[in-house]
């Protein structure tokens, strides 16, 4: 089976990390809410718009501070799931 692309995740993410409603993003791209829904559940956007949706939330640079963020709470994670908790019984 063909896995299709999460990339619409990466649109929510980002829309979040920006403080932003699906209402506001929608105004800013000329959609409405359920463009928006639809859009961040996998519908089809087209490659011009993706730009603007990422530009409209602070751009590249947004992108990379989630990356650092998403990291360092893989990180933590994984040091909270494998610490023996019992040892400091």
């Amino acid at each position: 089976m063909k896995r299709k692309p999460k990339g619409h995740l990466i649109l929510r993410l980002l829309r979040e990390a920006a403080g932003m409603s699906q209402t506001e993003i929608a105004m800013e791209l000329g959609g409405d809410r359920f463009w928006v829904s639809r859009v961040e559940n996998g519908g089809h956007i087209e490659p011009e718009t993706v730009k603007r949706w990422v530009s409209v939330c602070g751009g590249v640079e947004l992108i990379d501070w989630l990356i650092d963020h998403l990291r360092a709470l893989k990180d933590y994670v994984r040091l909270l799931t494998d610490t023996d908790y019992y040892a400091f019984a």
